[in-house]
């Protein structure tokens, strides 16, 4: 089933030649550990501090900062329950990029006005509140460098001395070639897989049908209650049931099911009161599939990513952070070997377009696949400017890397499996910068089947 749903969201090849553990990921939230890594480039740490010391204040504090440390949980629902517990907006707090759910993670968060007394006594299941102090400015989208990983596989089956020679073997690939730069399936909903669909009726201003996909559509990765409740919901229409029976876990769609029993029929309305990094995620996610179907016609080109061709574009990287810039270079009979080598060390890096209403194909390698693609799905580059939605931003179109490599990438361990027993597992670590998945370069690790760990605690696997 994993296999299925990932190419089902377009991630459907390897850029590493290697066999594969064919480990558990996420067997444990503690096996997935994600630290934020801030723009002066130290990680944080997930060390929590029962009694953290409040700073001096300034004589006047317009934003209170902390690292939020959550274990399992989703960092929408842990900034909403913050928010609740001290009597403030979801609104009032911001924070650079969203982490895993199923992981142990910390991350910096702002808020508007004074809240350190009210933190240091915060009591949150699942949630630890570190190192507060103060600051002039709330946290914007992006202001990070990216996030540091700790990562164990689970329930490899190899013999230990195997299951080193493949993870070294895959390790030395990944840094010599690099990951396909696939958007992961956390962008589309792990368990249900469905945002890039909801997002493409959104785009066709078809809210009414997003709304019924968001609430019904069943995945064999949910959890039987889960699906069991959407299924009751779809065949009774019964929303005023839905509103009293629906479990906390569904807390997205409790939020549509109280707004359509209070404004029955208004699935705009519905839509717009889910908190807006999570309107914007899903609609950006038929962006992230478009673009994840663009690596693939590419790599269907000329296999290897990491070798350019004609029609490539080519963008510099900056010297501190080695993220992509504004400057791009289209690869030519003239320029390609000269490319070919910032590319190689690792100056530069080959791009495709994440599509928008300003997005110039004529421009990029596989226009023609592309422009079918959307054409078969029922969408116009001019749909990306959002008419309907005057509350979202539009969407002009920007460009991502088809490759990234990981920094300091170790294999710290490799032993028996000590919660599965007669399996081998491995430590790995590893930074990668903003806006790239861990679980992309964990495929190219555990290959098929990808396994993917369900709500009720079972494995799904690819087959």
């Amino acid at each position: 089933m994993a296999q299925k749903v990932a190419e089902f969201v377009g991630i459907q090849k390897f850029s590493t030649d290697t066999p594969g553990l064919k480990g558990v990921i996420k067997q444990w939230a503690s096996d997935f550990i994600v630290r934020e890594i801030p723009p002066d480039g130290v990680p944080l740490v997930t060390t929590t501090n029962r009694n953290p010391e409040i700073p001096p204040r300034p004589r006047k504090v317009a934003y209170t900062y902390f690292q939020l440390v959550k274990f399992n949980k989703d960092t929408i629902l842990a900034i909403r329950e913050i928010a609740h517990a001290l009597g403030r907006n979801p609104s009032d707090f911001s924070y650079a990029g969203i982490k895993d759910n199923r992981a142990i993670s910390v991350q910096r968060v702002a808020c508007r006005g004074d809240i350190a007394q009210a933190l240091k006594s915060l009591q949150l299941k699942n949630i630890e509140i570190n190192s507060i102090y103060f600051g002039g400015k709330p946290i914007q989208v992006g202001e990070l460098w990216g996030n540091n990983f700790s990562i164990i596989i689970r329930g490899i089956e190899f013999y230990l001395d195997e299951t080193r020679r493949v993870a070294e073997d895959t390790l030395k690939e990944v840094q010599e070639r690099g990951f396909l730069n696939y958007y992961g399936m956390q962008r589309f909903g792990t368990h249900r897989p469905n945002s890039h669909e909801i997002g493409r009726l959104l785009l066709l201003g078809q809210s009414e049908e997003a709304v019924k996909h968001l609430l019904f559509d069943r995945f064999d990765t949910e959890s039987r209650v889960a699906r069991d409740f959407r299924e009751r919901l779809e065949q009774t229409g019964d929303y005023e049931w839905a509103r009293t029976h629906f479990p906390d876990s569904l807390a997205y769609e409790k939020i549509i099911i109280n707004h359509l029993v209070d404004h029955p029929g208004d699935y705009d309305g519905a839509y717009n009161s889910l908190p807006p990094a999570l309107q914007s995620l899903i609609l950006s996610s038929f962006q992230s599939y478009i673009f994840n179907c663009h690596v693939n016609f590419r790599f269907d080109m000329a296999g290897r990513l990491n070798t350019l061709i004609e029609g490539d574009r080519v963008s510099i990287l900056d010297d501190f952070y080695g993220l992509p810039t504004r400057t791009l270079h289209d690869c030519t009979g003239a320029n390609i070997a000269l490319l070919q080598k910032a590319v190689d060390l690792h100056h530069a890096a080959p791009v495709l377009p994440l599509i928008g209403f300003d997005s110039q194909l004529d421009l990029w390698p596989g226009k023609e696949q592309i422009e079918a693609l959307l054409r078969s799905l029922g969408v116009s580059q001019e749909d990306f400017r959002l008419p309907h939605l005057p509350s979202l931003k539009n969407y002009r179109g920007s460009f991502r890397p088809l490759l990234m490599k990981p920094r300091d990438f170790e294999l710290l361990d490799v032993q028996p499996d000590d919660r599965n027993p007669g399996a081998q597992c491995i430590e790995i670590q590893f930074s990668l910068p903003r806006g790239t998945y861990a679980t992309c370069l964990l495929r190219e690790l555990n290959k098929g089947p990808e396994e993917i760990l369900t709500e009720e605690g079972t494995i799904a696997a690819n087959e």
